[in-house]
């Protein structure tokens, strides 16, 4: 069985899916966040070419920038405590980068474009924005696709507002409701801790 965490816990990657809509199963992240997962199911997804493509993009994003004499940090994690929640939101921006005055967040995408990638970007800008070494600076996202780049120049209103919701939805002590289904099959909470799932 899965172990009960001692304070709440989410994954801005989690956060995104749920704020897009992306999962209709909004159950699986409120476990993942109330739960650490013991075992999860084995996956077809090749993650040793995944992060050998990711490197090379990340790194030749670098490059091109430091031969602009722009300054950049690689993959900054960030713990986000959500000030009405008793949780913590965690994330990694793949690339910081310093172009005066402004901050900007690249994150890259070795895929198709998803409205997930656009809310997890700008969760990430949400949260630099509480970021006591960012203060006074405007902070801009940019997602960083194989056939090119998608700027987010900022949040759109009521973002903060969004995220607190949906914080509060994935800790909350009442259960969203299950929606097993065809989204089974991209769920990694194993049919003992889900006695609803649906496989095959």
């Amino acid at each position: 069985m899965a172990d009960p965490r001692c304070r709440p816990y989410i994954s801005a990657t989690w956060l995104a899916r749920t704020m897009s809509g992306a999962t209709i199963c909004q159950w699986q992240y409120w476990f993942q966040a109330h739960y650490r997962l013991e075992e999860q199911l084995p996956t077809t997804f090749d993650r040793v070419a995944w992060r050998v493509q990711h490197t090379r993009a990340l790194s030749e994003l670098r490059r091109d920038l430091r031969r602009r004499g722009i300054k950049t940090w690689g993959e900054y994690e960030f713990r986000l405590r959500e000030p009405h929640h008793d949780a913590v939101v965690a994330g990694r921006v793949d690339c910081v980068a310093f172009p005066e005055p402004d901050v900007v967040l690249f994150d890259v995408k070795t895929g198709a474009r998803r409205a997930a990638h656009q809310s997890q970007l700008m969760i990430y800008m949400h949260a630099m924005g509480r970021d006591d070494r960012f203060t006074g600076r405007q902070t801009k996202g940019v997602l960083v696709y194989p056939d090119g780049q998608q700027e987010i120049a900022c949040l759109p209103p009521g973002f903060d507002d969004d995220v607190e919701y949906f914080v509060g939805l994935l800790v909350g002590d009442e259960e969203p409701e299950r929606d097993p289904g065809s989204g089974c099959r991209f769920c990694n909470v194993i049919a003992r801790d889900c006695p609803a799932r649906v496989d095959g």
